[in-house]
Formats: C-alpha cells, structure tokens, sequence
C-alpha cells in the first residue's frame, strides 16, 4: 500500500508491505502512479519483460536501486513495468522478473528517485515501510 504524502517540489509517498516483496512492488506501484495514473490498473497481457539483478548494502539502497533500475528501463524501453515477480529478494540482493507494457506518453516526468527520507525498515507490527521521494 502507498499513500501520498505531501511535499513542496518533488512526489512523497510512504511505501509499505507485509514483506519486502510487498514493499518492493508497492515502490514500484507508486512510481507507476507519478508516472502514468490508472496505466497498470487494468491486467493485460505484457508487451516486454526484462530481467534485472542487483546488489546493495542495504535493504533502503536496494529498493531505491531497484527502482531507480526500473525506471530507467522505462525510460529506455518505452515500456512501463506494472508487475514484478522476485525469483530472489532478501535485505541486500535481488533477481527479479519486470513485466511492462508500452506506452505512448507519460502524465508525468521521475528525473530520479532519491535517498532523501528514505529508511526502509520493519515497524513495531512488522510491517515494512520507507517513505520515498521522486524528484520531477
């Protein structure tokens, strides 16, 4: 789950999951919603799916990272990613599975999405949460 936050010139948002995979794909979801709102909402088949890998020192690096990666594959493929399958998700190294489909325009522009706030950790109910800024 992500909810939108306030803030002055960039997107806030405050990302959440049960799991890092949930965490992981509800940055990855929010950043689809700055992008191009109600794109990925409705399923349908993938028009490009890329693999990536990455390694990070630790859990905040690697999903800003991640999403760093998949938004530069964005960029570069004319494809956004709207579902992700992990084959390997732990707090430093992920393998995953990027399914995207093209697009025409983007409703918004992401320059980089940034360390700024960022801290990715388990809450007191062990809940995953981080809030992220995207720089537009």
């Amino acid at each position: 789950m992500a909810t939108l936050l306030e803030h002055t010139t960039d997107v806030a948002v405050r990302v959440t999951g049960q799991t890092l995979t949930g965490v992981f794909a509800s940055g990855l979801e929010a950043m689809n919603q700055i992008l191009a709102p109600q794109c990925c909402l409705s399923p349908k088949q993938a028009d490009c799916c890329m693999d990536v890998a990455l390694k990070a020192p630790d859990p905040t690096a690697l999903l800003v990272d991640f999403l760093s990666e998949c938004l530069a594959l964005t960029y570069i493929h004319k494809t956004l990613f709207c579902f992700v399958h992990f084959d390997q998700l732990e707090p430093t190294r992920l393998q995953a599975r990027l399914y995207g489909h093209r697009f025409g325009c983007l409703e918004n522009e992401i320059k980089a999405v940034t360390f700024h706030t960022a801290d990715l950790r388990q809450n007191r109910e062990g809940v995953w949460e981080t809030p992220l800024l995207f720089d537009l």
